[in-house]
């Protein structure tokens, strides 16, 4: 999970990693993302002390304020004149996501946010396609047509455009689309066993809940440990110009 909930919610930094991604990992992420969204580090009075053993200190921040790493991490995280967050904020995104309202966590469950299996939730086909049986097409059963994997959330804002066929090009589209009704779209005398949670749950989702799931979403991307692009293929073909 990203340091920025961990330490939001009062989580010891060690349970960080349950989620799949070290705290040291996390925090070197979000310190990146927050930097970024400011248009670069603020002006400081106070110059950013090293972290070379910080974990065995008592006194943390110049002023000693803070006495565990956890509570050192909610200092830049609230700072007006650093990533400026609000706690409430945090929460609702991460309750909007985890809820029963929208239920994302019971398909997208931690560390990798997926739970790798078949999901029929009746997403509407790719326009100008025919209908794509999925996991229907390798298990002749009812239950399974229509059905996809479920997608790890994982670097999600890296992975556009989105669904099994790339129908919708955002985040904002993805989430916008669970307030249809689930297999509003299917073709004629097509008939799919839409998965319980989708059939049990119709949500309402605002506007604001939308931008909630989708910022909670922006906050697994992690290029920390992303592999290094190399200057040349061994072919010596020039290599694709990725972004």
């Amino acid at each position: 999970m990203n340091a920025r909930y961990c330490a939001c919610l009062g989580v010891k930094s060690g349970d960080c990693a349950g989620f799949g991604m070290s705290a040291k990992l996390a925090s070197t992420a979000l310190a990146r993302r927050g930097a970024q969204g400011r248009g670069g580090p603020p002006p400081s009075r106070r110059r950013a002390p090293t972290l070379w053993n910080s974990g065995f200190l008592r006194n943390l921040f110049w002023d000693g304020r803070a006495h565990s790493l956890v509570e050192q991490a909610q200092g830049p995280l609230f700072a007006a004149d650093e990533m400026a967050n609000s706690r409430e904020r945090l929460e609702r995104e991460l309750n909007i996501f985890r809820g029963v309202t929208l239920g994302c966590s019971q398909c997208h469950t931690p560390p990798l946010f997926t739970n790798d299996e078949l999901e029929v939730t009746g997403i509407p086909n790719a326009p100008g396609l025919p209908f794509d049986p999925g996991g229907g097409g390798v298990a002749a059963t009812r239950e399974f047509l229509g059905a996809f994997r479920t997608p790890t959330l994982r670097n999600i804002a890296r992975t556009a455009p989105y669904m099994h066929a790339g129908q919708l090009s955002s985040l904002t589209d993805v989430v916008r689309s669970y307030n249809d009704r689930p297999g509003h779209a299917v073709p004629p005398g097509v008939h799919l066993k839409i998965d319980w949670r989708m059939a049990l749950h119709r949500p309402v989702l605002s506007e604001q809940d939308v931008q909630d799931v989708v910022a909670f979403m922006l906050t697994l991307t992690d290029e920390t440990i992303a592999p290094e692009v190399p200057a040349q293929v061994p072919s010596g073909l020039p290599r694709c110009p990725f972004q």
